[in-house]
C-alpha cells in the first residue's frame, strides 16, 4: 500500500528534503574513506572529469599566448603614439583581462 506520508517510498528512496546538517553526521572510519578516495581517485574515473578541463584551458591559454605575441608584435612594430595602435593596444589589454577572467572561472570550477 502507499503511504501519503513523506517518509521512505518503497523502493527506498528519500522523499524528505535535506536537513542541511552535514557538520553531524558521525565520520567514517579513517580506512573506509581512504578506499573512497582510491576508488573516487582513480585515473580511469577522473579522466572524464579531467580531460575536458584540461582541453578547454589548454585553449584559453593558446588564446593568451596569441594575445602577448601581438602586443608584443604592436610594440615593436609602432614606436609612434597614433590613434590606431592606442586603439589595437587597448583592445588588445582588453582581450588579455577577458581570457584571465575565462582561466580564472575555469580553475575555480
Amino acid at each position: 500500500t502507499h503511504s501519503d506520508k513523506n517518509d521512505d517510498d518503497d523502493d527506498g528512496l528519500p522523499t524528505e528534503t535535506p536537513s542541511g546538517t552535514l557538520h553531524e553526521a558521525p565520520s567514517l572510519p579513517l580506512r573506509d574513506r581512504i578506499a573512497i578516495v582510491e576508488y573516487a581517485c582513480h585515473p580511469r574515473r577522473v579522466y572524464d572529469l579531467v580531460s575536458p578541463l584540461c582541453s578547454r584551458l589548454t585553449t584559453q591559454f593558446g588564446q593568451v599566448e596569441g594575445t602577448v605575441r601581438a602586443l608584443q608584435e604592436l610594440g615593436h612594430a609602432s614606436n609612434d603614439v597614433d590613434d590606431a595602435a592606442i586603439s589595437k593596444r587597448r583592445k588588445l589589454r582588453q582581450t588579455m583581462d577577458d581570457l584571465a577572467a575565462n582561466v580564472q572561472d575555469e580553475l575555480l570550477l
